[in-house]
């Protein structure tokens, strides 16, 4: 439930618009490519090249509460996914709609 809930927000957050063809994207940097991208997989480095081309972005960390207390990113939001589903479905629900958001998490697969 709390996978879906996450990927219908990231889904709502990030674009409505539709994914373009690869020759469209090739020209394009990060942060052009995540206007376009629902939600996507990336790497470390392009996690950080997405923060920098992209200061206005809501940088969301959904681990547990101890791997956020041991540090998170300066300015990140915090929505534990392995918590309570009504504090996790609240916090959902507060994210802005007029901004990208940049999710990130200790593990693949936590933040789909």
């Amino acid at each position: 439930m709390k996978a879906m809930l996450l990927t219908l927000a990231a889904c709502t957050i990030l674009s409505c618009a539709q994914t373009p063809s690869a020759s469209e994207t090739a020209s394009k940097s990060p942060s052009q490519e995540a206007e376009a991208v629902i939600m996507e997989d990336v790497s470390n480095d392009a996690f950080a090249r997405l923060m920098v081309d992209q200061p206005n972005a809501l940088l969301l960390d959904v681990r547990t509460p101890e791997e956020w207390d041991e540090g998170h990113l300066e300015g990140a939001a915090h929505a534990d996914y392995w918590g309570d589903e009504a504090a996790f479905q609240a916090a959902m629900d507060a994210i802005p709609r007029d901004r990208p958001v940049l999710v990130y998490c200790a593990e693949a697969g936590e933040a789909d």
